[in-house]
């Protein structure tokens, strides 16, 4: 989307001329059949943009990202082919092509598409919408966070999201309902972050709070609440190895065991549903490290082996 602007001082007034004889028509000016020929283009390119938009979102919930990032790019052709120049439009693809890119690894790229999705909204560009700003500042944190790099970014965007989508007081419940995937990213970049900063009670607090917020929703198993789940045994077995209380190294190292075997549980429902997901195969992987920190070798092994033993490459999932 392009927006003309006139310089300081310039006038946006075209000069008069005088006339030497009567005007024609300009030839250039659109007659009627033309605006309904331009009308059905619009209305076409536009279908075709949802079209792959919707596409896109289907291969991105299974995981193959690949192919969601062609169907968004594929989408941003057909909306640049409008006239419509809807800024919640090019917001939505925007945001879509970062999640893709930023699931692939593409973290310049996915970087470029956050920018430009935030330069949307006001006081640089027309939308005025503080949730939706504050649902890009936490995919672009997100990022951010799984590049390894900006950990200090990453924490203000969140920051800053957290404060819009955290209101006080009966608008509470209603409100996170409604914004329930994004308040559980927020706590789970947040923890992340603390994660990193080796701040193991802060890290609890937020991994914690993401995960009852997918409780609430009863939500079956899914790759978030799989994430959560190991994010806490792994918290925990870190605070085990570096207290030297002996109960509180009981305590922690209990709490790991016990989310252990909850990741395990989500873990063997859902390769039941993604048999190929290298996503899961990387969460295998890493588990497979903290069993064996644990001193349980064998399930560490057999983990590692079934690991192995799942297609590398799958023409239907990609890892995020």
């Amino acid at each position: 989307m392009q927006v003309r602007f006139h310089l300081p001082g310039q006038s946006i007034i075209k000069p008069k001329t005088p006339r030497t004889s009567p005007e024609r028509p300009s030839s250039a000016a659109p007659s009627q059949s033309d605006s309904y020929v331009r009308f059905g283009a619009n209305t076409a390119f536009k279908a075709l943009w949802r079209n792959h938009l919707d596409r896109g979102h289907v291969h991105y919930e299974k995981r193959n990202y690949t192919e969601a990032l062609r169907a968004y790019y594929q989408a941003k052709e057909f909306l640049d082919d409008t006239d419509t120049n809807d800024d919640n439009d090019h917001l939505i693809t925007l945001e879509s092509q970062g999640n893709a890119c930023s699931a692939l690894g593409r973290y310049e790229e996915a970087r470029r598409h956050f920018d430009l999705a935030l330069e949307l909204y006001q006081p640089q560009g027309r939308l005025n919408d503080p949730l939706g700003k504050a649902r890009t500042q936490t995919w672009l944190a997100l990022m951010l966070i799984n590049s390894g790099n900006n950990w200090d970014e990453a924490e203000q965007l969140l920051t800053a999201a957290e404060k819009t989508m955290n209101p006080t007081g009966k608008e509470r419940g209603v409100f996170q309902k409604k914004l329930y995937p994004y308040w559980a990213d927020i706590n789970t970049g947040l923890g992340k972050i603390a994660l990193n900063r080796e701040e193991h009670p802060t890290a609890l607090a937020h991994f914690r709070e993401a995960l009852a917020t997918y409780n609430q929703q009863k939500k079956p198993a899914n790759f978030h609440t799989l994430d959560l789940k190991h994010l806490l045994a792994k918290t925990h077995y870190q605070i085990a190895v570096n207290t030297d209380d002996n109960d509180d190294y009981e305590k922690a190292y209990t709490a790991s065991e016990y989310w252990v075997a909850r990741t395990e549980d989500e873990l063997d429902l859902l390769l039941k549903q993604h048999p190929k997901s290298t996503f899961l195969k990387s969460t295998m992987e890493q588990l497979a490290d903290l069993l064996e920190a644990q001193n349980k070798r064998e399930k560490a092994q057999a983990l590692r082996d079934q690991a192995e033993a799942m297609e590398k490459d799958s023409p239907d999932e990609d890892t995020p």
